[in-house]
């Protein structure tokens, strides 16, 4: 949370001044006022070059009230409502004091046409004053909220990747070409201590600031819970227990959860319902990691199952979510799972996880084209060591 309130300090709001180049003696005028000073400046140049243009020239010409409608604008867009309302005010006594020092000049009471003019300008005035300072605000609250949705989407995934030694590895999350809000796909790698390594993937039923939230619980929950020496069966079963016993319904949460060995290559994982993983062999057979208990949220007090599978030198092990099982073209057929094993086996000739992934990820670009995208999220692990033996690791 405290990332999400340093992002919201820190995201951009509109400029009030700059007071760097300005004398101490000026910057310990109150930030409350300092606003006030540029629209009194700006006023003053403008009522000057009314002025000396001559009452001629206000009479018959551009009138007072055309030249102070924009600054009225700039003031409640850059400055707020309140500088806006102060040039409302002067730019009035202005407009007297040219009906009254005008040759044949009157007090505005005494012309109607003129006391017509200044209500009318105070009418425009004031909504033009509303409307730039409404922008101003929807503005602000824009970048505030893109400035919230970074950060949240920072906590759901992890900003570098260190892969184990002689392994390969590379994630991506691309939100939804649809989408507006922060999405509901997360993913993460760490180090777990003495040679073991945590990896899962999820994806939680909403999008949202809510449902972004809860992505980033579950996973620094996740870390916490290797930590203590959890097996991931156990993991799923105290993640499963958290969600239940929030206060609000909390949306299901399709999760895998594994702890990488690299001492012996071996990998033991557990899935609450979230898409297999699919892995490809060294020597070309394809496998699906299977035996998935309900999601997360669903059945509570579940007891997950727990499988295990050895990782050979030169297999890739390919962790995704429906975004990209469930891609649809511009005609809204699915993506089958025959398509995504050709697009995977294709993408493993690249000698990188980067750039396999990268290639996936242009694949599937083209096959939705304009069709339908939900949140993409991949993470492709690459064992590219001489397998060890559990007696050559002793």
């Amino acid at each position: 949370m405290m990332l999400i309130k340093n992002s919201i300090k820190e995201s951009p709001r509109s400029p009030v001044f700059s007071w760097k180049l300005m004398d101490p003696g000026v910057r310990a005028v109150p930030r409350a006022a300092r606003a006030y000073f540029p629209v009194i400046v700006l006023y003053g140049a403008l009522s000057g070059l009314t002025y000396y243009t001559g009452s001629e020239f206000v009479k018959y010409g551009l009138s007072w009230e055309l030249l102070f409608l924009p600054i009225i604008a700039v003031s409640a867009t850059v400055w707020g409502f309140g500088p806006s309302i102060l040039a409302l005010v002067m730019s009035l006594a202005l407009g007297v004091a040219l009906s009254i020092n005008s040759a044949g000049g009157y007090w505005p009471g005494a012309n109607h046409t003129f006391l017509i003019r200044i209500v009318a300008f105070s009418v425009y005035g004031l909504l033009t004053a509303w409307g730039a300072s409404y922008c101003r605000r929807l503005r602000d609250n824009a970048l505030s909220n893109q400035s919230i949705a970074k950060a949240l989407e920072s906590m759901m995934t992890p900003t570098a990747i260190t892969p184990p030694p002689g392994y390969d590895l590379h994630g991506v999350y691309i939100p939804s070409q649809l989408q507006h809000s922060v999405g509901g796909n997360f993913y993460d790698f760490f180090s777990n201590g003495a040679g073991t390594y945590g990896v899962l993937i999820g994806d939680v039923a909403a999008t949202g600031d809510q449902a972004a939230l809860l992505c980033a619980e579950l996973r620094y929950s996740a870390r916490a819970l290797a930590a203590l020496g959890m097996n991931p069966a156990s993991v799923l079963k105290e993640l499963n227990r958290q969600i239940e016993t929030k206060e609000n319904r909390c949306p299901a949460v399709s999760l895998f959860f594994g702890i990488l060995d690299v001492r012996n290559s071996c990998l033991n994982f557990s899935n609450a319902g979230h898409e297999f993983p699919m892995l490809v062999r060294s020597s070309g057979v394809e496998e699906l990691l299977d035996g998935a208990g309900p999601a997360l949220g669903i059945r509570f007090k579940y007891e997950y199952e727990e499988r295990s599978i050895t990782l050979e030198r030169n297999d890739a092990l390919l962790l995704l979510t429906d975004g990209v099982t469930e891609a649809q073209d511009s005609d809204g057929f699915f993506l089958n799972r025959e398509e995504i094993w050709r697009i995977f086996r294709t993408a493993l000739n690249s000698p990188t996880s980067k750039k396999t992934v990268s290639e996936i990820e242009e694949s599937l670009f083209n096959y939705i084209g304009s069709g339908k995208s939900d949140d993409i999220t991949m993470l492709l692990l690459r064992n590219s060591a001489t397998t060890q033996t559990k007696s050559n690791a002793a």
